[in-house]
């Protein structure tokens, strides 16, 4: 927030000028309007609202090097060098804490009365706070794209984009929200929060998925073809797909995995229950799959 509200300064007493227009009166055209074919005829806008900053505060860093640090104390140049940078770095923070202090005393002390400038969230105790908050913002980022009047100190027509506005949350309301109300894997078919282990028993319970260790041995393809070839199965088919158990991770309503795929053997029980369905022996998927792994000894 520092960063975008700044400006760089020039010179004790100088001034930054800053400039706000309204939008300009539009007109039907109408080529045979003598009145509108005026050339003479002029239209003058509303002045433009002028602000001003007078440059007429500064701070100083104060910083003394002894003659003993100068840089013939230095056995080489390229030490005096990093030292240097040691010093430039401690005067950059100072700094960048001066900025900080200075930009928080100021936020929330400066408060507009023009326009939708409040906004009252009514929160329910049976639904999710931070859910009802989100859905609120959702809708004002929805409407500053249209152009109003409602949302700058003069009135003017404008519209915004969502990169135009910075959205400050009290710390402590806002962590209790994060931590608290807002679910990070949240599953809105289930109605519940995801964690990792919820997911490996889905996966262990689904059929034609088989999750793997890579601490058990099985760590790489070849392991997996060896593993099938230990079942019995001819030419080592692997009809299964399997997914390393350590590489199951849920991170921010995404999941992520590692799987392997056997594509010359994967395909065949698909195969198998597709027939099986397009000659209308089976009806029900799921008795179609049992019946094909049954028979070919599917996992």
């Amino acid at each position: 927030m520092v960063d975008r509200a700044k400006v760089d300064g020039t010179l004790y007493g100088d001034q930054k000028w800053f400039y706000a227009t309204d939008a300009l009166a539009s007109y039907e055209f109408n080529m045979d309007s003598v009145e509108q074919l005026n050339v003479l005829k002029t239209h003058r806008p509303k002045s433009p609202e002028v602000q001003n900053i007078v440059i007429d505060r500064f701070r100083q860093i104060a910083l003394t090097l002894d003659n003993y640090l100068s840089k013939q104390a230095w056995g080489t140049e390229g030490v005096f060098s990093q030292f240097n940078s040691v010093m430039m770095s401690w005067i950059a923070d100072t700094r960048r804490i001066i900025d900080s202090t200075t930009y928080n005393t100021f936020i929330g002390t400066n408060e507009t009365d023009i326009g939708k400038q409040e906004r009252t969230i009514e929160l329910v105790p049976e639904q999710n706070d931070a859910l009802t908050i989100a859905l609120d913002l959702a809708n004002l980022l929805t409407e500053i794209k249209d152009v109003s009047r409602d949302y700058n100190d003069y009135g003017f027509i404008r519209s915004y984009d969502e990169s135009d506005l910075i959205v400050v949350f009290n710390a402590q309301y806002w962590n209790s929200l994060k931590k608290v109300d807002m679910p990070v894997n949240w599953c809105e078919e289930l109605g519940t929060v995801l964690s990792n282990d919820e997911v490996i028993d889905a996966l262990e319970k689904r059929s034609r998925v088989m999750v793997v260790e890579a601490a058990a041995g099985l760590d790489s393809t070849a392991a997996l073809m060896e593993y099938a070839k230990d079942l019995g199965r001819s030419r080592n088919d692997l009809y299964e797909i399997p997914v390393w158990k350590e590489s199951i991770n849920v991170v921010d309503n995404e999941l992520f995995y590692m799987q392997a795929v056997h594509q010359e053997s994967d395909v065949v029980p698909e195969n198998v229950d597709a027939i099986r369905s397009m000659l209308e022996m089976e009806s029900d998927k799921e008795k179609s799959i049992a019946k094909t792994n049954k028979a070919m000894g599917i996992l």
